[in-house]
């Protein structure tokens, strides 16, 4: 903690990094470091759930986290290029990884994931290249954008997840999706994003923003109604078969 916050007050960087201040660097790490670190470990779990192959085991994964935290060390290091070719390099070697297992097993439906890592990268490589050029408020539009990356893979993930989740958790669970709300969820939370990070008039943000949070609150809705009254069965259920057993004894 107090390494962290010596990096965030710019104490402990060294002079080779000195384009990256210390709340770059906090921005950077906490979007590009530690949420594609989770995003990494999710997908590559959930691969493995879907096609049967795990992506990445033994040697393969103790790579792909060496490369990770040596990616760490030496943007608190202050390593310049190959600082920044080694922690950029991850995302993309992710991409390969997952993109090659979702092929062998022609799960094409799911292709979309190892491209939004890619694009994650790519919003990664471009935070430096403005950072390096002492665009530090360009650097942070960059980071925002990834922001809204990361709010997509959960948004996508979460619509997925949850509803088969809460099926197996909860017996007569039956989920319903809206169609509208399906079908724009995901454009108009990245609009909000893309709107941000480009710099639009506030005005043109807050509505994007309030839109997306109004359909998101719709889809949880839909899945709280559902998820309420068969929790409540569930409940009965339970109730009445502990009821029976007393009866029995």
């Amino acid at each position: 903690m107090l390494l962290w916050l010596g990096a965030l007050a710019g104490w402990l960087l060294l002079d080779s990094a000195s384009y990256m201040s210390g709340k770059l660097w906090h921005v950077h790490e906490m979007i590009f470091g530690f949420g594609a670190a989770i995003v990494a470990g999710f997908l590559l779990t959930a691969v493995r759930a879907w096609t049967g192959t795990n992506p990445a085991h033994g040697a393969g994964l103790a790579a792909l986290l060496l490369l990770w935290l040596v990616g760490r060390i030496l943007m608190w290091r202050g390593s310049g290029p190959v600082g920044v070719v080694v922690n950029v390099a991850f995302l993309p070697v992710v991409a390969l990884v997952l993109l090659r297992v979702l092929l062998q097993a022609k799960n094409r439906h799911n292709v979309f994931l190892p491209v939004a890592v890619g694009l994650l990268a790519l919003l990664n490589a471009l935070f430096h290249v403005r950072a390096t050029h002492g665009h530090g408020d360009r650097a942070l539009r960059s980071a925002w954008l990834a922001v809204g990356m990361l709010v997509l893979f959960v948004t996508i993930i979460g619509g997925r997840i949850i509803p088969s989740l809460t099926a197996n958790a909860v017996p007569g669970f039956s989920t319903r999706r809206w169609r509208f709300v399906e079908a724009t969820v995901i454009p108009v939370t990245l609009l909000a994003f893309v709107l941000d990070a480009l710099g639009a008039p506030w005005a043109a943000i807050v509505a994007a923003a309030a839109a997306a949070a109004a359909i998101h609150g719709l889809r949880l809705r839909c899945l709280l109604a559902r998820t309420g009254s068969a929790t409540e069965r569930y409940t009965r259920a339970d109730s009445v078969a502990a009821s029976k057993a007393r009866e029995a004894t």
